[in-house]
């Protein structure tokens, strides 16, 4: 794949990334900076020279970033044990 095609998706999970951290959704957010990530590492593997350094940290800080969010668990619901079985439940034993 092209570097320029690479870095349009790169900056496109960026932008998905910032706008789901806004919303709050946080599970997104780290998706979209991992993926950001990802595809800039192969950017710099592609890359040479000072360039490929530049690259290489830029996706080590996007890594640090998507690691540093704390995903939010879904809160139980009433129904919802905490073994997390939920509405399963066995009237008698098979």
């Amino acid at each position: 794949m092209s570097i320029e095609i690479l870095l349009q998706q790169v900056n496109d999970s960026l932008e998905r990334a910032a706008k789901a951290e806004a919303q709050g959704n946080s599970s997104q957010a780290k998706n979209h900076y991992l993926t950001a990530s990802r595809k800039l590492f192969d950017v710099a593997s592609e890359s040479k020279g000072e360039l490929k350094a530049v690259r290489i940290a830029n996706a080590e800080k996007l890594l640090a970033k998507a690691n540093s969010i704390k995903s939010k668990a879904a809160p139980i619901s009433e129904t919802q044990t905490t073994t997390g079985h939920g509405d399963f439940i066995l009237k008698e034993k098979p």
